[in-house]
């Protein structure tokens, strides 16, 4: 057989082979060598065939044990060995085949998986190998956050349930969250570390205006006491003493009526923006008196106990996953680090170069590419170690942030500057005097960029650039729904005549608002290629293109972010000028009014001087090349300069057009 150098598919099969023909050289991809008596496989498999094999078939055979070398196999996808009584274990190297979904083991006497991990398939079998080939230890350790309105007893219920005493009801909290750390045992039980739950809770506390900041703070895969997807929601009333008892069950009744009323919609299902709340969540306590506290424990571990990671195909449950050993380490590693900077007043942040560092202090991580980096910051944000955003703009994603309670005192700066006329005017503050507030935070001018973006991502403060933030997105999801009705108007207007003709003289987009012009009807292209990035888009059509992108002008002395038009035309039809510029409108118009209504006044008295100059939008007799570059006269507007005239800010002009 050695002679076949092109052979992809090897059937062997009730052959009564003793033992299984020595590999060579070919692109090999199925092997099916079932109902034989062979009892060990040659270990040059591994080697001629490791790239190309993708379906093993040993069912029916006499095999002792199947080779650690197997997972070398980089491509395998099925894998069949069903009715060898010999094998007694798998090879936790098994659990290395990312590529592997058909593991067939029925019939098999393996010790080292459980009965119920075999039972729930190839994936949950190769999920536990991997897992005990990493090393991988159960973990317990659960994110809990204490969220509802300031002073109704939040940190007094924490108290009760940690220490087992009463706190005074609105027990004092100057900072807007704090952290600690809770072990709850499983209810009538004695103390047993095994069964136990560790919850890192985070309350969230401060005064109403901190509410904004909040949301921060809110993750996935974590106890809600108190909204969240993918999260659990425990509702507790915290001053039941406070009702009078002859009332008490209807009153209860009333107000647990309204939760659910709010939760769940009249069919049963979760209402949209709540959630998913039933009567079994919901629990009435005194921090007073510590009536009601005896059930609430056994409600949170009976509620922490049965989440499951809805994002694994067998939906594993969070209390007792397996966790690889180097994610722990590496939790461990970012603690002491968050310990240290905080002794020695650091700046309670890792940058992405920082973490890597921390990361190379344990040698013997198993961390060894980028996919399993992220699995691995995603159990830490997920349990409550580490804060991140994924935001690419400004480098926002590059920061990993060690303490909540430190950046919350970070965004408290900003909040309290509505009582501060000396620095913010009319909800405005200069960059130049939010910086000034960063002055002792530890934020740097090398990061000073994601410390804003961090503000727009939750909008506690915006920035009043000439690309307001979000713009791209929504500009291009609009873009490509305007081109793809335009295709199918020029699909009509071929097929089916006359009535084409009416449709053509529909508008081509529904995004405009009340005041906008209709400027782009005569824009018409068919599509030959659409290209689209993070910030940008062309769209390349018979005789031309349409280029859209962001782009850094000079605005007052200073660059800023702006966008740039460019429309070749070999037709000179320069329409898609008109097009582009009332899709950037509309945009402003409905989705930043404010930016564009506190410039109104000055746009209207601009364009009366204006009058007899008209802009050159509709067209360009100098050249078939134009090209246009927006930013708004002033950070927030709208309006859109396509014009050679020498009161264009940018003056972005081909040669030609000079």
């Amino acid at each position: 057989m050695h002679c076949l150098r092109s052979l992809s598919s090897l059937n062997v099969s009730r052959n009564r082979l003793e033992s299984f023909p020595d590999p060579w050289a070919c692109p090999l991809k199925q092997c099916k060598a079932s109902s034989n008596a062979i009892e060990e496989l040659p270990d040059t498999i591994s080697i001629f065939w490791r790239s190309g094999l993708q379906e093993v078939d040993f069912t029916d055979n006499k095999l002792k044990e199947l080779p650690p070398y197997i997972f070398e196999l980089e491509n395998l996808n099925e894998l069949y060995l069903t009715n060898n009584p010999l094998i007694r274990e798998l090879p936790a190297e098994l659990g290395q085949l990312s590529n592997l979904w058909q593991l067939d083991v029925e019939d098999l006497n393996i010790t080292n998986v459980p009965p119920e991990v075999r039972k729930e398939g190839p994936a949950s079998i190769l999920a536990y190998l991997r897992a005990h080939l990493r090393k991988a230890e159960p973990c317990k350790l659960l994110k809990m956050l204490l969220v509802g309105p300031p002073r109704q007893g939040k940190t007094a219920l924490l108290e009760a349930l940690n220490a087992g005493r009463s706190a005074p009801a609105f027990a004092s909290n100057t900072c807007s969250i704090s952290t600690s750390t809770w072990e709850l045992d499983k209810p009538g039980c004695f103390k047993n570390t095994k069964d136990s739950v560790v919850f890192n809770v985070w309350d969230l506390g401060g005064p109403a205006s901190m509410s904004t900041v909040n949301q921060c703070f809110f993750t996935d895969r974590a106890l809600y006491v108190a909204r969240a997807p993918n999260s659990a929601v425990v509702v507790v009333g915290t001053h039941l003493d406070l009702i009078d008892t002859k009332f008490r069950t209807e009153r209860i009744a009333t107000l647990r009526a309204y939760i659910l009323a709010l939760c769940r919609s009249p069919s049963g299902a979760r209402a949209t923006g709540y959630p998913d709340v039933t009567w079994k969540q919901l629990h009435e306590v005194s921090c007073t008196t510590l009536e009601g506290m005896d059930g609430l424990r056994p409600l949170i571990y009976q509620v922490a106990t049965s989440m499951k990671d809805h994002s694994s195909s067998r939906g594993q449950r969070l209390v007792g996953r397996l966790i690889p050993r180097s994610y722990l380490t590496l939790q461990e590693a970012v603690l002491a680090e968050s310990r240290r900077r905080d002794e020695e007043d650091e700046v309670q942040y890792l940058t992405a170069a920082q973490l890597d560092q921390v990361l190379e202090q344990n040698p013997e991580s198993d961390i060894r590419d980028y996919e399993d980096l992220q699995s691995a910051i995603k159990f830490l944000i997920e349990t409550g170690t580490l804060m991140h955003f994924p935001d690419t703009s400004h480098g926002l994603c590059t920061l990993y942030f060690l303490c909540p309670a430190w950046l919350s005192e970070c965004l408290e700066r900003i909040i309290h500057l509505k009582s501060s006329r000396s620095v913010a005017r009319n909800g405005v503050i200069c960059a130049e005097d939010l910086r000034m507030l960063l002055v002792g935070t530890g934020f740097t001018q090398q990061t000073e960029e994601q410390y804003f973006q961090f503000l727009s991502k939750f909008e506690i403060a915006l920035p009043m650039s000439f690309v307001p933030a979000g713009f791209w997105e929504r500009f291009i999801a609009r873009m490509l729904i305007s081109l793809t009705e335009m295709d199918l108007q020029s699909f009509e207007s071929i097929g089916f005549g006359p009535r084409a003709r009416s449709t053509r003289a529909s508008v081509v987009y529904s995004f405009a608002g009340g005041h906008q012009r209709n400027r782009c009807s005569t824009f018409r292209v068919r599509r030959s290629q659409t290209i689209y990035w993070k910030e940008g888009l062309l769209v390349i059509f018979s005789g031309g293109y349409l280029s859209v992108e962001s782009s850094d002008v000079n605005w007052k002395r200073k660059k800023s972010g702006g966008i740039q038009i460019i429309c070749q035309s070999e037709s000179r039809d320069f329409s898609a000028m008109a097009f582009i510029t009332d899709h950037v409108n509309s945009l402003i118009e409905q989705w930043f009014p404010a930016g564009r209504s506190s410039t109104l006044e000055e746009e209207e008295e601009e364009e009366e001087e204006e009058k007899g100059s008209p802009l050159e939008e509709e067209g360009c007799t100098t050249s078939a090349w134009r090209s246009a570059c927006w930013p708004p006269r002033r950070a927030g507007t709208s309006c859109v300069r396509g014009t050679r005239s020498s009161r264009c800010p940018c003056r972005s002009w081909s040669p030609s057009c000079s």
